[in-house]
């Protein structure tokens, strides 16, 4: 579905032709594509790329494709790991459909970009939005836990990942499609998506999954996570709700305290940065300390932890 779209506009703004503000026309809402008409829900008419993501336009981002040569696009989808298996040594992980750009027509070209004619893992769509927020850097997948962050692979300019990490942003604001993501006390930068199921060599346009992926918090990000909901309903749950079960609760009175606590908890080295009382780094968490503690180092493993530390696990 549509959570493909920032990958396309990557390979745009890698191209040098489009930027956050480059305009483009999406009226009269339709555009017409060899024998299949691509639709966006409202007629959107001139708006810039960021606005293609933020409303997620079929249209828009349609436009944006067909001014790519084939293998431009394809490299880009391939470099980001699309149509391969992650590495991760889970038995029986699947690679994914990304055919070969030599056999691509305008109209396959045109849907791929919205998310048709391709698919892709759920761990593979997470590694994707895990370069953005690694600034273009590709590392390998791990389902253990690593210390040191293993070397990785630059597939795209830090300023372009940077630029749609920014981008994103609007996608969770409330004018755009995913404000429901939005997680109390943290900047969110990421894109829905929707999409049909398959069935019996086409789709099944009565049954459909919900996508949303991204990363958080956007000023820095530290997490990229991945929300596939099969054939939602009103019951089912928001992305916000998982997203926040793997970050510190944080008051929304003061939004940068939560990236900042985050910031620090991911360094394990002693800084003098941290000369705080503990009671004001906890300072909108739901949890009782004392306050007149100082706070000189800050760990997140509790296996670091040595005599006379206080270690505090928070819902």
């Amino acid at each position: 579905g549509s959570s493909i779209k920032p990958f396309v506009v990557a390979a745009g703004l890698k191209t040098g032709r489009f930027h956050s503000d480059t305009l483009i026309e999406t009226g009269p809402g339709t555009l017409r594509v060899g024998i299949k008409t691509v639709k966006d829900k409202h007629n959107l008419g001139t708006i810039d790329v960021r606005t293609v993501l933020e409303k997620s336009s079929n249209v828009g981002i349609v436009k944006i494709a067909l001014t790519l040569k084939p293998q431009e696009m394809w490299s880009m989808l391939r470099d980001l790991g699309f149509g391969a298996v992650t590495g991760s040594g889970f038995p029986g992980e699947s690679a994914g459909i990304l055919t070969g750009y030599e056999h691509w027509r305008s109209i396959g070209q045109a849907t791929m970009s919205y998310g048709y004619g391709l698919s892709v893992t759920p761990l593979q769509l997470a590694q994707a939005y895990a370069v953005l927020g690694a600034g273009g850097m590709r590392r390998p997948v791990s389902l253990r836990r690593v210390d040191v962050p293993p070397e990785g692979e630059r597939i795209m300019d830090e300023a372009v990942a940077r630029e749609l990490v920014q981008m994103m942003e609007s996608v969770v604001s409330e004018a755009g499609t995913a404000r429901r993501a939005a997680v109390m006390g943290y900047r969110v930068s990421g894109k829905t998506g929707t999409s049909w199921k398959a069935a019996d060599g086409g789709y099944n346009s009565t049954k459909y999954m919900a996508v949303f992926g991204g990363v958080v918090p956007a000023s820095n990000p530290r997490l990229a996570a991945v929300v596939i909901i099969d054939e939602p309903c009103a019951c089912s749950p928001l992305p916000r709700t998982t997203c926040s079960a793997c970050l510190p609760r944080r008051s929304c009175r003061r939004r940068i305290r939560g990236e900042r606590a985050m910031n620090a908890l991911g360094k394990t080295h002693q800084s003098s940065g941290y000369n705080m009382t503990l009671g004001r780094l906890l300072e909108g968490l739901d949890v009782a300390a004392p306050h007149g503690l100082q706070v000189t180092d800050l760990v997140q493993d509790s296996r670091a932890a040595t005599p006379g530390c206080v270690f505090l696990a928070c819902p």
